[in-house]
């Protein structure tokens, strides 16, 4: 009986200690608070700062000429049109393409733009002739627009951007004798204002949505002034008015 007690005891003792340890409460590491930080994202901050922009537009051309004689009243023809337009401005610039590498949205922004303008006009003041002193008849007119400037833009917050262009060269039917002038930009949230001047006189309006979608208004006036056909001087001024469907980048 000894004998047995003294094989026993010893398995005894092993098998209480595995026992034991089975029981202990398991080690878990301590959970941690550290708070992972999300980046913000603002879907009205990619893009949308105007230097991409394509759009189809629907416009009413309203001309007046006065003529002016020596001693004689001054007398008017009126004449309109409306005109359809698809126009596409694209830019080659510094860091766009490559801003995902370094940051998704480089605040500034500088480069070559190109804008090209495809349309087709009606009516009485669709025609272009050296002179507007006579009425004109209906007629059906195509034009094509081509502007090269220098574009930039500054992201000075997700909501709030302002921007610049100068054009080189200009060849536009909204004022056909200019060469070369400037644009500003201003987009606060949703709204976008564009304004021309030096050569170009125009104000465009645009709702622009979270898509990059927008609904715009333009409005630019051309003064011509003819002195050269004494005895008689005329001065004839075009308004070209138009909303727009496109979307910008």
């Amino acid at each position: 009986m000894k004998r047995v007690l003294f094989f026993l005891l010893p398995l005894w003792a092993v098998m209480y200690d595995a026992a034991a340890q089975s029981l202990k409460k398991p080690s878990i590491t301590e959970p941690s608070l550290t708070l992972i930080k999300v980046p913000k994202y603002h879907k009205n901050s990619a893009g949308s700062m105007g230097l991409f922009d394509w759009n189809m537009s629907l416009g009413y051309i309203d001309r007046t000429t006065t003529l002016k004689q020596s001693g004689q009243p001054s007398t008017s023809n009126a004449s309109t049109g409306q005109y359809f337009m698809l126009h596409l401005q694209e830019s080659v610039l510094s860091n766009y393409f490559l801003a995902s590498k370094y940051k998704r949205n480089k605040r500034l922004k500088i480069g070559i733009q190109n804008t090209i303008d495809i349309g087709t006009k009606w009516g009485t003041a669709a025609a272009e002739n050296e002179n507007y002193t006579s009425p004109q008849e209906s007629s059906l007119d195509f034009f094509l627009n081509y502007q090269l400037g220098i574009a930039t833009a500054l992201r000075i917050r997700h909501n709030l951007d302002i921007g610049y262009t100068y054009y080189l060269f200009t060849k536009t039917v909204f004022s056909p004798n200019t060469d070369k002038y400037s644009k500003v930009r201003l987009r606060y949230r949703h709204l976008m204002a564009e304004y021309s001047f030096g050569g170009l006189n125009a104000v465009e309006l645009k709702y622009v949505k979270s898509s990059k979608v927008y609904y715009g208004f333009s409005f630019s006036n051309y003064n011509r002034n003819m002195s050269n056909l004494y005895p008689i001087t005329a001065d004839a001024q075009t308004k070209w008015y138009h909303i727009s469907i496109g979307k910008v980048f």
